[in-house]
């Protein structure tokens, strides 16, 4: 894979993803065959919000100018989108119904951005309290579904805990953790984290790592020694799983990391590349990284030829996550993967 090359790709796809929007917000997905006239689904609040990072990351690293998306981007959020108490709908905007979960994502842009601009500092502030709000009332909206709170809102906890320390807001951070200590009830005894899926122990390769990689931002920024320890055991759990079936991924995993090999879901392989480069940098082991390059390699090509840059759902693409699109997360996981790889290779001189 020629990895300058695929970053620009996938950044051309994401800039596509905004413009077809005339710059208010990135459209969930592609798919000639679900919208065969737009070919663009309508734009998508939640992952905009952290297509943000991934923006600014671009920019820093790569020297690619991001500012209009990103300005385009945090403008709507902020304007255009978000409630007036703080929050963010669920699905698409103009939804009424709030989500904790899209929410908090949302955060991790508002994050980001906050760091460069004051801009949109009123709004953040209002999304904090409301986050802080949502977890200490346990408000329906805290629930994925009835009342179901899935394990890989391990990822609420990570934005809710960043946000907590960048504005000194103890209460938002003690929530946080009540939720972790929560979540962190449901592991196997091969460390495989139950009810991951969107409605049970069924995980997505997408939400198995999300746990996982909400467990590892958690536990760094709470400089938790045994957090750690336990997202290494999942983590490695994974690779042994990886290594019995020559380092192919399942589209779908069920308690004691059993697969189900009929599809493939490539979001969730572009995160595990994320989580083992990371793992490399904590734990200070070459196979981590080495593992990260060969997924890498594997994974070169396996997207659609067009447009640029677009990273299918499923492969098949009938498969069981996200069939027949290409979504912008997708795309997002991606180039986050190749940022850090080409950073970590480059350090490595």
């Amino acid at each position: 894979m020629k990895i300058n090359k695929s970053i620009e790709d996938h950044y051309s796809f994401l800039k596509r993803s905004i413009a077809v929007n005339k710059g208010k917000g990135s459209s969930a997905y592609y798919s000639k065959i679900r919208h065969p006239m737009r070919s663009w689904s309508k734009a998508y609040p939640e992952t905009t919000g952290y297509l943000i990072p991934t923006l600014l990351r671009a920019h820093e690293q790569e020297g690619i100018d991001t500012s209009i998306e990103v300005e385009q981007c945090m403008r709507w959020l902020a304007e255009d989108v978000q409630f007036e108490n703080g929050g963010f709908p669920s699905l698409y905007a103009g939804n009424t119904k709030p989500s904790l979960f899209n929410s908090a994502q949302i955060a991790l842009g508002f994050h980001a951005y906050g760091c460069h601009s004051s801009s949109y500092k009123v709004q953040e502030l209002k999304l904090v309290n409301w986050l802080s709000q949502q977890l200490e009332e346990g408000n329906k909206e805290i629930h994925y579904t009835s009342d179901f709170i899935p394990s890989y809102y391990t990822r609420v906890v990570w934005p809710c805990l960043l946000m907590s320390q960048k504005h000194k807001h103890a209460v938002l951070q003690d929530l946080a953790k009540e939720l972790l200590k929560t979540l962190l009830l449901r592991v196997d005894k091969d460390f495989f984290p139950l009810k991951a899926g969107f409605q049970g122990d069924k995980a997505f390769t997408h939400t198995l790592a999300y746990t996982v990689r909400g467990l590892m931002e958690s536990a760094i920024l709470l400089d938790d020694s045994d957090l750690l320890q336990l997202c290494r055991q999942q983590i490695d759990a994974q690779i042994s799983s990886l290594k019995n079936h020559q380092l192919r991924f399942a589209g779908l995993y069920t308690p004691s990391w059993k697969g189900d090999f009929s599809f493939r879901c490539f979001t969730g392989e572009w995160q595990w590349v994320i989580i083992f480069l990371k793992a490399s940098q904590l734990f200070k082991e070459q196979q981590y990284f080495s593992l990260a390059q060969e997924l890498i390699a594997r994974l070169g090509g396996k997207h659609l030829l067009y447009p640029r840059g677009a990273v299918l759902g499923s492969k098949p693409f009938w498969g069981a996550y996200m069939p027949l699109k290409a979504p912008n997360w997708a795309a997002k996981f991606a180039l986050d993967a190749l940022l850090l790889y080409k950073k970590l290779d480059n350090d490595k001189g």
